[in-house]
C-alpha cells in the first residue's frame, strides 16, 4: 500500500494543515503569557462569562431531574428527550443532600466536579484513541492531529461550556471513519453511533447522506430506524408524545429569543460579518442570507452528491451542519475535522487541496490574542455585530467556512465543465 506521505504534495498539504494550527497555538500562548491588560487573550475563545463556565453539563441535570424537563422553557431546555434521559441518570449520581435545582450549586459539590470531570474523560479518551488508531502516518503525525483536535479552538469553547456535544462529535467521527469498515458488526455499530449523535443534536443526521452517496440504501434506512427509535423512545420517561411538542416549542422559542451574534457561525452570521468586513450593513447581508438560504445549503448537498472524494462529500455536509441551523455556535465548527482528517489520508493530491488544507485549518484554529477586538488585520476589519464584538477566532473560522463554500462551488463547477467538454469530445469522435 503506497504510504501517504510517500508523495510530496502529501506532505505540502499536512504541513501547512499542521503549520497553522502549530502557529495559532504558539502566538496564543505568547499573547497569554505576556497579554497587556485590560484584554484577556483567553476571550478569544472562551466563553466572556467565567461564571457561567461548565453551565451546559449542569444547567441539564436540574431540568432533567423534574418532572417535564421542557416547563424551563425560558432557561434553555432545547435538549431532545434523549439528553434528559442521559443528565437524569447523572443527576442521580450526586448523591443524597445535593440540591439539584441549583445548577451552580452543583458545580461547587465535589461530586458535580468529579461528575465533569469523568464526563469529559469518558468522551475525550474515546475520541483520541479513534484518531490514533485510524490515522495513517507516522507516530508523529497521529499524536499531532489528536494535539491540535483537543487544542482547537472550537473544541476548547467545548471543554468550557462541558456541552453535550462532546459525545455527539466523536460519535460522528466514528460513523464517518468506520461506516465503510469490511467488518460487518463494525458497520452497525457506526450507524448506532450515527443514529445515538442525530438523537442527541439532531444535525449529525445530516452525516447519514454519506450512505445515500454511496447507495448503501439498507443500512440508511437501519440508521434512521434506529435514530428514530432512539429519539422517540425517551418521550415516555417523562410525558409521553407531549415531550416531543414542547421540545419543539422549546427549540422554536429558542431560535427565536437568540439575537445576539456572539460566537455564532450560521450561515447568515457568516453573511452579514462578510458584508461588515467589506463596510457594508450587516443587516443587508442578514437579509440577502435568509434570501439565499435554501439555494446555498442545497447546493451543498448536490456539490456532495456530485464529488467522489469521500472527505468533499463530508465536508459538503459539515457545512450544512454547521451553517443551516437557526443558530450555531463556535463549537459546531469542530465539524470540520472530519474532514480535514480524511483529506489527510488521501494518497494523491491536486493543487487545490493545498486552499482546502489551509482553509479547513483556519475553521478550527487556536487564535488567543490580547490585542483587543479593534484590531484591523491585514485589512480586514473584525466588526462589531449588534453591539457584540466577535472574536479572531469566531471571525477567522466564518471567514473561512465561506472560504470552503466558495472553493467546492468552484471546483464542483470545474469537475463538471471538465466532464461535460470529455463527453461532447467523446460523442464527436464516435459520430
Amino acid at each position: 500500500m503506497t504510504h501517504i506521505r510517500s508523495n510530496p504534495s502529501g506532505r505540502l498539504v499536512a504541513g501547512i494543515a499542521f503549520g497553522i494550527f502549530l502557529l495559532g497555538i504558539v502566538i496564543s500562548a505568547i499573547n497569554v503569557l505576556l497579554a497587556p491588560s485590560p484584554y484577556n487573550p483567553m476571550n478569544a475563545v472562551l466563553f466572556r462569562d467565567p461564571g457561567d463556565s461548565f453551565m451546559d453539563f449542569f444547567r441539564p441535570v436540574t431540568f432533567a431531574v423534574a418532572q417535564d424537563p421542557y416547563v424551563f422553557v425560558e432557561t434553555g431546555a432545547i435538549y431532545p428527550p434523549v439528553c434528559y434521559v442521559l443528565f437524569r441518570i447523572i443527576g442521580n449520581a450526586f448523591g443524597p443532600g445535593a440540591d439539584l435545582s441549583d445548577a451552580f450549586a452543583l458545580r461547587a459539590l465535589q461530586s458535580g466536579q468529579l461528575l465533569l470531570i469523568l464526563f469529559i474523560l469518558f468522551n475525550v479518551l474515546p475520541l483520541s484513541y479513534l484518531l490514533y488508531r485510524k490515522y495513517r502516518g507516522a507516530e508523529v503525525e497521529k499524536l499531532l492531529f489528536i494535539g491540535v483536535t483537543v487544542t482547537s479552538g472550537p473544541y476548547l469553547y467545548l471543554l468550557e461550556r462541558g456541552n453535550i456535544l462532546l459525545m455527539t462529535f466523536w460519535l460522528t467521527f466514528f460513523f464517518v471513519l468506520l461506516y465503510r469498515s469490511q467488518t460487518g458488526w463494525v458497520r452497525e455499530l457506526a450507524l448506532l453511533a450515527l443514529a445515538v449523535a442525530a438523537a442527541t443534536k439532531l444535525y449529525p443526521a445530516m452525516f447519514g447522506l454519506l450512505l445515500i452517496m454511496d447507495r448503501r440504501y439498507k443500512e440508511a434506512v437501519r440508521c434512521a430506524v434506529y435514530g428514530l427509535l432512539i429519539f422517540l423512545l425517551p418521550v415516555f420517561c417523562f410525558q409521553g408524545m407531549q415531550t416531543l411538542t414542547d421540545f419543539m416549542h422549546n427549540l422554536s422559542h429558542g431560535v427565536a429569543v437568540t439575537v445576539s451574534d456572539a460566537y455564532r457561525v450560521d450561515w447568515g452570521t457568516s453573511v452579514a460579518s462578510v458584508y461588515g468586513w467589506l463596510g457594508l450593513p450587516a443587516a443587508t447581508g442578514r437579509f440577502h442570507a435568509d434570501v439565499l438560504l435554501a439555494p446555498a445549503m442545497l447546493g451543498m448537498i448536490v456539490c456532495g452528491f456530485w464529488q467522489r472524494e469521500i472527505w468533499k462529500k463530508c465536508l459538503a455536509l459539515a457545512m450544512v451542519c454547521v451553517m443551516l441551523p437557526g443558530f450555531s455556535f463556535y463549537y459546531v465548527m469542530i465539524f470540520y475535522l472530519p474532514p480535514l482528517f480524511l483529506l489527510l489520508q488521501e494518497k494523491e493530491h491536486r493543487p487545490i487541496d493545498l486552499l482546502y488544507a489551509g482553509l479547513l485549518a483556519l475553521t478550527c484554529v487556536l487564535f488567543m490574542t490580547g490585542l483587543g477586538f479593534e484590531t484591523h488585520l491585514v485589512g480586514m476589519r473584525f466588526v462589531y455585530l449588534q453591539g457584540q464584538p466577535n472574536n479572531w477566532c469566531v471571525e477567522f473560522g466564518k471567514a473561512a467556512q465561506i472560504g470552503l463554500m466558495l472553493t467546492l462551488a468552484a471546483d464542483t463547477l470545474r469537475q463538471w465543465s471538465r466532464q461535460r467538454r470529455t463527453r461532447g469530445t467523446a460523442r464527436r469522435i464516435e459520430a
